[in-house]
C-alpha cells in the first residue's frame, strides 16, 4: 500500500476538484451563450428573424440572468413587429439592470411611438413609463363571486395614429351625414385583467380633443378616464353575465367628439359620443355607454318602427344599470337601493355627482315589466313593431332577468334562434323544457306582479327585480310562469303557516310549510299564482316548482 495523504491535504483537494468543474461548466455555458447571440445577429442581418429569436431563447434557457439576451429578444421582438413581447424583454433587463438605457428607451418609444401596447404583463408595469389606474370589479353570476381587474390610463396621451409632431388626427362625423368632421389628439386606452390573470388586455381606445384644439375650450382630460372606467366594467358584465364580447378584432374605438347632435351611437363597430361639450349626468353617461355597447354585443332584435330600429341598445342600457347597481350593493354589502349602496355607486365616477340609478330603473326596467304583465305574457305584442311592442319585448327580458336571474337570462339569449322578438320567447319556453326535465323550475319573488298583488308594506326596488316582499296577515302576491306540461309541486323557500295558493283562479288551498302542495297535472302555458296569508309576516324569496315522475 503506498503512502497516504495526510487529511488535512485531503480536504482542500476534495473542495477544490467540484470548484474547478463548476467553474468549467460555468465558462462552458457563457461561451455557448455567446455563440448564440452572435448566431442571432448573423440571422438578423441575414433577414431571418424566426431563427433568431429560436437561438435568443435557447440563450435565455442556457442563462435566465443574462441580461444582454433580453436586449438582443427585446430587439427582435420590435423587428418581428411582437410589441407584447418586446416589452416584456426590456422590462426583464431592467429587472436585472435598473439603468440599463438602452432599455428605458425602448420601452419609452414602445408607449409613445405607433400602435400602444396590446397587452401589458401585471409585473411590467412598474416599469411604464406612462401611469394607470386601477380598479376591481366584483363579479356575482349564481352562487359564485369573482373579483376582475380593470386598469386605464391616467396619463394626457397623444392618439395612437399621430406621428411624432404631426397634426391631429381628423375624425368623420357619421351623425352629419359625412358634412362634418372633428379633430382629435388625446386618447385613453382601457385594459382588463382576469382574475388571477398575469396581463392586462387592451379593450377599448377613448378619442378625444385636448383643451388646446377644442372648439369650446373644454378639459375632457378628466371625463375621458371615467368613461373609460365605465366601458370597462360593461365589458366584464356583458361578458361574464352573458358571454357576450365585442366582434371587434383588437380594442374597440370610441370618440368623444364636439360635434353632432347630443346623444351617441355606434357606427359599424365603433362608438360615438356627440357633442361632448354639453353637460351630462353620470347616470346619463352610463346610460348611454350601455346603450351603444348594447347594439354592438347583444342580437339585433326587431326592427322597430320606433323609438329605434333595433331594441338592443335600450336593452343594454337598462341591463348595464342594473348590473352596476347590483355591483353597488355587492361592495357595499347593503341591499340596493339602500343609502350606502347608493353611495358606492355614487363614488364611482370620482366626483360628488349623484348617480340616479334608482330613478333611472324605476322609469325603464320596472315600467317595462309591469308594461309586460299588463298586456299579458303570451301577448300579440311580442310580434308588434311599434314603441309599446320594444318595449314589451323589453319587459319580457326584464322579467326572465327577475324570474331567473342572470342564469336565466343567458339560457335564453343563448337559445334563441334568431333575432325577431318571437324568438326570444320560443326560447324560454324551450328552456323551461330543459329545466322540467332536469327536476323543476325556481321562480324568483323578484318577479312579483306588483299591480294584481295586494301587500299591506310595497316591496323594495332591488337591481334585479323586486326585493323584500312581505306577506302580512291579510296580503297577496301575484306571479306568472309559463310551465310545461306534466305533474307539478309547488313548495315555498320561505314556509310559514297561514299560507294558502289560488292557481289559475282555483283556491285558496293551504300550502303546507314543509310539503308545500300538489299542482296535479298542468298544462304546458303560462300559469298565474297567487299566494295569500292569513299567519304571521312571511318574506317570500323564491317559488320552487318540482316536476314531479309519472308512475
Amino acid at each position: 500500500m503506498g503512502p497516504r495523504l495526510p487529511l488535512c491535504l485531503l480536504v482542500p483537494l476534495l473542495v477544490m476538484v467540484p470548484a474547478i468543474a463548476a467553474e468549467d461548466d460555468q465558462q462552458s455555458q457563457t461561451r455557448q451563450v455567446w455563440e448564440l447571440l452572435k448566431a442571432s445577429r448573423a440571422l438578423v442581418n441575414e433577414g431571418k428573424l424566426e431563427e433568431a429569436e429560436g437561438k435568443l431563447l435557447q440563450a435565455r434557457a442556457l442563462s435566465p440572468q443574462y441580461a444582454e439576451v433580453y436586449a438582443h429578444l427585446g430587439y427582435v421582438y420590435e423587428l418581428r413587429e411582437k410589441r407584447a413581447e418586446a416589452l416584456h424583454a426590456y422590462a426583464e433587463l431592467l429587472r436585472r439592470r435598473p439603468n440599463h438605457q438602452y432599455a428605458k428607451t425602448r420601452l419609452q418609444d414602445l408607449f409613445y411611438e405607433g400602435p400602444f401596447p396590446r397587452q401589458i404583463a401585471l409585473e411590467d408595469i412598474n416599469f411604464s413609463p406612462v401611469r394607470f389606474a386601477f380598479d376591481r370589479c366584483m363579479l356575482s353570476f349564481g352562487d359564485n363571486t369573482e373579483v376582475a381587474g380593470i386598469a386605464y390610463t391616467d396619463d394626457l396621451l397623444f392618439h395612437e395614429e399621430m406621428e411624432r409632431g404631426g397634426p391631429p388626427v381628423e375624425v368623420e362625423v357619421p351623425a352629419a351625414g359625412g358634412n362634418a368632421k372633428c379633430l382629435i389628439n388625446r386618447s385613453t386606452y382601457g385594459y382588463i385583467s382576469p382574475p388571477a390573470g398575469e396581463q392586462i388586455n387592451l379593450k377599448f381606445i377613448l378619442s378625444y380633443p385636448s383643451k388646446l384644439i377644442s372648439a369650446s375650450e373644454s378639459d375632457y382630460r378628466t371625463l375621458a378616464p371615467r368613461l373609460t372606467h365605465l366601458m370597462l366594467r360593461a365589458w366584464w358584465y356583458f361578458s361574464h353575465y352573458l358571454g357576450k364580447e365585442s366582434p371587434v378584432e383588437g380594442p374597440v374605438k370610441a370618440y368623444l367628439l364636439e360635434k353632432g347632435p347630443p346623444g351617441a351611437e355606434t357606427y359599424g363597430s365603433v362608438m360615438f359620443f356627440y357633442s361632448a361639450n354639453t353637460p351630462r349626468s353620470n347616470v346619463e353617461w352610463a346610460r348611454q355607454i350601455g346603450h351603444e355597447y348594447g347594439h354592438l354585443v347583444l342580437p339585433a332584435v326587431g326592427r322597430y318602427i320606433e323609438p329605434e330600429f333595433y331594441a338592443s341598445g335600450l336593452l343594454g342600457e337598462r341591463l348595464f344599470i342594473q348590473w352596476l347597481a347590483e355591483e353597488a350593493e355587492a361592495v357595499s354589502g347593503t341591499p340596493w337601493p339602500q343609502q350606502p349602496a347608493r353611495q358606492a355607486l355614487d363614488k364611482l365616477l370620482g366626483d360628488e355627482a349623484k348617480f340616479d340609478a334608482a330613478g333611472y330603473l324605476a322609469k325603464t326596467a320596472y315600467a317595462d315589466l309591469q308594461l309586460w304583465y299588463e298586456k299579458g305574457p303570451d301577448a300579440a305584442y311580442i310580434a308588434g313593431t311599434g314603441r309599446e311592442s320594444m318595449h314589451y319585448w323589453l319587459g319580457l327580458m326584464m322579467w326572465i332577468e327577475a324570474a331567473l336571474g342572470k342564469e336565466g337570462l343567458r339560457e335564453v339569449m343563448d337559445a334563441a334562434p334568431g333575432t325577431s322578438p318571437a324568438d326570444f320567447l320560443y326560447a324560454l319556453k324551450l328552456v323551461l323544457r330543459q329545466h322540467a326535465t332536469d327536476g323543476g323550475i325556481q321562480l324568483n319573488a323578484a318577479s312579483l306582479d306588483i299591480a294584481r298583488s295586494k301587500l299591506s308594506t310595497p316591496p323594495a326596488q332591488g337591481a334585479l327585480g323586486w326585493r323584500a316582499v312581505k306577506l302580512a296577515a291579510g296580503d297577496s302576491a301575484v306571479f306568472v310562469m309559463y310551465i310545461p306540461a306534466g305533474l307539478w309541486e309547488m313548495r315555498l323557500a320561505s314556509p310559514g303557516p297561514g299560507i294558502s295558493l289560488t292557481f289559475d283562479g282555483k283556491g285558496p288551498l293551504p300550502v303546507e310549510a314543509e310539503k308545500g302542495i300538489s299542482l296535479g297535472k298542468v298544462t304546458e302555458a303560462w300559469h298565474t299564482f297567487e299566494l295569500s296569508n292569513q299567519g304571521g309576516e312571511i318574506e317570500l324569496r323564491s317559488i320552487e316548482l318540482i316536476s314531479v315522475p309519472e308512475v
